[in-house]
C-alpha cells in the first residue's frame, strides 16, 4: 500500500528528471543512496568510493550527492564522511534517487565503488586515514573511558564477534538465516582473553548487543556492547585506543580497517571471500566438514570453484557440509602471534614463510559467485594466515 503511493508521489516528481536532463549540459547531478544499516557497506563502501573518486578527472563538470537514513548506524562515521564527501540526509534527494533508479536514468546515478566494499586495490593502506580524531575528540573519549573504568594509560583489545542479535533486532522483518553460517560463539574466545589478561590488557566486548552474556565481562574486561554507554563515537574511540582488533566474519572489520589498526580474524567463511587487502592482518578460516567424505575438506577442496566462495547456509546443506568454528586454541594461537609481532619478538621461520608463500600461490583470485560468473575478488594481497593453523593443514 505505501509503495502504490509513494510510487504515485514519484510519478508527480517526474518532471524534476527532464529539468535535470536540461541543466547537465551546464552541471550533471547525481544521485547515490548508501546502506544505513550495516557498518560494513556504509563505512567500506563510503570509504572506497570517496577514495576511487579522488583517482577520477576532476575537470568533468558533475556534482554527486549522497543519501543516507536519519536512522544511519553510525552517526560518527557520518560526520566524519561528510567532511569529505557530499553526503545529506535530506528526503528529497532520496526522491531524485529513486525517481532516476525507477525511469532507469543511469547517467544520473552514483556508480558505487568497483568491488563493493571490498578494497581489492587497497586503496587505504595507501591513502590517509579516513577518519581521524580532533584534539578535542580525544580528550572527551578519553573521559569517557574513565567512566567505564579505563585509565588513560590502560592497554585495550577490542573483541566483537558476530551473532544473529544485530540483523535480527534492527531488521526483524528480514530472515537472516541464510546468513547462519557466518556466527560464532563470544566464549570460544575466552582462552584468547585470559592471554590477554595475564599480560595486563584489558578486553573490550564490541557491538550493539548480543545475544549471550560474556562469561569474561569483569572488573579487568568490559561488555561494552551490552552497556549504557554505547555510542557510534566510542565505537569508533575504543578501536582508536585499542592495541590490536580481533573479530570473525562481521563488517565491524572495517572500524579497525579505516583507522589502521592490527586485526586478527577468525572464523572466517567462506575461504574464497577473505579479506586478503586487510594490512597488519592474521586471519584463519572456519572448518568445512563433509558428511559425505566423514573428514574436513583440505586447502585443494576448499580453493576448488565448487566450494571457495558458498555464501548462504542453505549451499552447505545442499552440499552436505557441516560448518565448524574455530577451536579456541586455533584463536589463541592467532592472538599469541599477533601480540608477540606487535612486541616486536615474533620470529617468522623459513618454514613458515614457505607456507605462506604456498597458500598464497595456490589461493583462488576469482570466484563463481553465480554459475558461469566469475568475478575478481582479491588483487593486492596483504593478509597473513595463522602460522600454527597453515602448519596444522599443510
Amino acid at each position: 500500500m505505501l509503495k502504490n503511493i509513494y510510487n504515485k508521489i514519484l510519478l508527480l516528481f517526474f518532471p524534476l528528471i527532464i529539468i535535470n536532463k536540461i541543466l547537465s549540459n551546464v552541471l550533471t547531478v547525481k544521485f547515490g543512496n548508501i546502506t544505513p544499516f550495516r557498518i560494513g557497506h556504509l563505512v567500506g563502501e563510503l570509504s572506497i568510493w570517496f577514495l576511487e573518486s579522488k583517482k577520477k578527472d576532476n575537470n568533468k563538470k558533475t556534482l554527486e550527492i549522497w543519501y543516507v537514513s536519519k536512522k544511519v548506524c553510525s552517526k560518527f562515521f557520518f560526520k566524519k564522511i561528510k567532511e569529505k564527501i557530499f553526503i545529506t540526509n535530506n528526503f528529497f534527494i532520496k526522491i531524485m534517487y529513486d525517481l532516476c533508479k525507477k525511469y532507469q536514468k543511469k547517467e544520473f546515478l552514483i556508480k558505487g565503488p568497483t568491488h563493493g566494499e571490498r578494497d581489492i586495490e587497497c586503496l587505504i593502506s595507501q591513502n590517509n586515514k579516513i577518519v581521524e580524531f580532533t584534539p578535542d575528540e580525544i580528550y572527551l573519549g578519553n573521559e569517557m573511558l574513565k567512566e567505564i573504568g579505563i585509565k588513560e594509560n590502560q592497554e585495550i583489545v577490542c573483541l566483537c564477534v558476530r551473532d544473529k542479535f544485530y540483523l535480527n533486532n534492527i531488521m526483524p522483518k528480514i530472515n537472516w538465516s541464510y546468513l547462519d553460517y557466518k556466527d560464532s560463539d563470544i566464549n570460544s574466545y575466552n582462552k584468547s582473553v585470559k592471554f590477554l589478561n595475564d599480560r595486563n590488557i584489558s578486553v573490550i566486548r564490541m557491538g550493539a548487543g548480543a545475544e549471550k552474556k560474556w562469561e569474561f565481562n569483569s572488573n579487568v574486561n568490559y561488555d561494552y556492547a551490552n552497556s549504557k554507554h554505547r555510542s557510534s563515537f566510542l565505537d569508533f574511540f575504543l578501536v582508536y585506543r585499542s592495541k590490536f582488533v580481533i573479530t570473525n566474519g562481521t563488517g565491524f572489520y572495517w572500524v579497525p580497517y579505516v583507522l589502521k589498526k592490527p586485526i586478527i580474524m577468525c572464523d572466517f567463511v567462506p575461504v574464497g571471500d577473505m579479506c586478503t587487502y586487510v594490512t597488519n592482518s592474521i586471519q584463519i578460516f572456519k572448518h568445512i566438514y563433509s558428511n559425505e567424505k566423514k573428514r574436513t575438506l583440505n586447502l585443494r577442496e576448499l580453493f576448488s570453484k565448487k566450494y571457495n566462495v558458498l555464501q548462504n547456509s542453505d549451499d552447505y546443506v545442499k552440499n552436505n557440509l557441516k560448518v565448524i568454528d574455530n577451536s579456541p586454541n586455533e584463536i589463541r594461537d592467532c592472538v599469541n602471534e599477533m601480540y608477540f609481532k606487535i612486541e616486536n619478538k615474533w620470529i617468522e621461520t623459513i618454514e613458515q614463510k614457505k607456507l605462506q608463500e604456498n597458500f598464497w600461490q595456490n589461493y583462488p583470485k576469482q570466484a563463481n559467485i553465480k554459475e558461469n560468473s566469475l568475478r575478481k575478488r582479491h588483487g593486492i594481497l596483504n593478509a597473513k594466515i595463522g602460522s600454527e593453523f597453515l602448519k596444522k593443514y599443510y
